[in-house]
């Protein structure tokens, strides 16, 4: 099972290790494109916070893939958590990506774009006017997505 179908590399090595793999995902276009794209593979438009479909200890490997489960609310992560125990089978594995709390990126409360110097002068004013435009969009979106952040002492 691949929650968040969309990786085509993702998508394209658990077809090629499995037998009956199965992509879950919410939005109904992004399953089309997947069944467009790999048409012998099975995809179901399913939320990953309830898949009654799926029989209880069923699913040997649950991938979450593209940091998705870090783009939910903490309520609905712990309902798919859930949900993935419940499919997964007594030995199975859940393979997910997400933010890591104690990586230095994830301390600093502001990030610089990257500015990389050129020796070329036309390249140089292009970066620095690139650098210059982000800035302050950076601060703003930072400073809008701030109050979405939920911090507490178990994750």
């Amino acid at each position: 099972m691949d929650i968040g179908a969309g990786g085509r590399r993702t998508t394209r090595a658990l077809c090629d290790i499995s037998s009956d793999y199965l992509g879950v995902e919410n939005s109904a276009a992004m399953i089309t494109a997947c069944r467009q794209r790999f048409p012998h593979e099975r995809f179901e438009v399913m939320a990953a916070r309830l898949m009654a479909p799926v029989q209880n200890d069923s699913v040997f490997l649950a991938v979450f893939s593209c940091n998705g489960i870090g783009m939910i609310s903490p309520e609905d992560r712990l309902l798919i958590v859930r949900e993935v125990f419940r499919v997964l089978k007594p030995d199975g594995v859940v393979l997910f990506s997400t933010h890591n709390q104690y990586s230095p990126e994830h301390r600093v409360a502001f990030q610089w774009p990257e500015f990389k110097p050129s020796t070329n002068p036309a390249r140089l004013l292009v970066r620095m006017i690139r650098f210059r435009r982000q800035m302050p969009l950076r601060w703003l979106r930072r400073r809008q997505l701030r109050v979405l952040e939920v911090r507490t002492p178990k994750y």
